[in-house]
């Protein structure tokens, strides 16, 4: 916790991203980013590009936030502890909105996303590592609106549940009437590595308009047997080798985070890999 703390404190001069501690802001506010932390309400204006790291520790949140039209805004949301979290993001047109979710050692969340593609080609990516462990619970529920045509939304979530820990992932995506040419994909991966561990994985779609391309699919499965054997056999104990192959397993959405971020996300993932004992609810 301290280490991400002090790196929220060491980016706060960076007038490309904003920090917050439990939905306040820790950092100066350009004109083109509107604030209100007491209403929960936070505002982008046209054509601006920010980040946004907000992370949430033993709190109860409800926040909202508006992308106005050509708007570029990457989401940052980092769980710690006992977290109930809502988040509600409406989109204009041609706006893009990158959302990344990262679930290590919580020992309870609830986290309900709503995305709104409100009008015409807006775009949104949300991406998820979700780890739980001991007695931890992960429950996430997300829902992206395509309201408008021409609008995208793409979902990867990549989620470990292990010894009695408990992850619930709903990905509902809704095509509207009137919504045509929408493109959106969803991908919910996962690894049971226990037989005491549950992982439920609920990707929907539903769609009323036509003309329209959407996917969604969903895999659970254990770490590949090969792959610990060969690290095994190359003198790597047990805990580590699992540990490489865990990691590797998320790599593919830690690297599409900013770099700024990056290497701290790769710190927690680290020290959560089977070796912080304390934190396993």
């Amino acid at each position: 916790m301290t280490a991400v703390v002090d790196f929220l404190k060491s980016v706060t001069q960076n007038k490309e991203i904003l920090c917050f501690l439990n939905g306040v802001c820790q950092s100066p506010i350009t004109q083109r980013i509107q604030v209100d932390s007491a209403r929960g309400e936070i505002a982008i204006q046209s054509q601006a590009a920010v980040t946004l790291i907000m992370l949430y520790d033993d709190c109860q949140q409800q926040q909202i936030l508006n992308v106005a039209a050509a708007a570029n805004v990457e989401i940052v949301l980092i769980y710690r502890n006992s977290v109930e979290h809502t988040l509600t993001v409406k989109q204009d047109a041609s706006s893009y909105v990158k959302l990344f979710q990262v679930s290590l050692g919580v020992r309870t969340l609830k986290n309900t996303i709503r995305v709104d593609l409100q009008t015409d080609y807006a775009r949104c990516q949300v991406l998820g590592v979700q780890f739980a462990q001991g007695q931890q619970t992960v429950m996430t529920a997300l829902a992206v609106f395509h309201h408008a045509a021409h609008t995208q939304s793409e979902v990867t979530y990549k989620s470990i549940a292990d010894e009695k820990a408990e992850v619930i992932l709903a990905a509902r995506i809704h095509v509207l009437s009137g919504a045509s040419k929408t493109v959106s994909e969803t991908n919910l991966n996962n690894l049971l590595l226990s037989n005491t561990a549950t992982i439920d994985t609920q990707p929907e779609l539903e769609i009323y308009a036509d003309d329209v391309k959407c996917s969604h699919g969903a895999t659970v499965g254990d770490l590949d047997e090969d792959s610990l054997f060969y690290l095994i056999s190359r003198g790597i104990d047990v805990q580590q080798a699992r540990s490489m192959l865990m990691q590797a397993f998320f790599q593919e959405l830690i690297d599409q985070l900013n770099p700024v971020i990056r290497s701290t996300v790769m710190d927690q993932l680290d020290s959560r890999f089977l070796r912080d004992d304390d934190s396993r609810g």
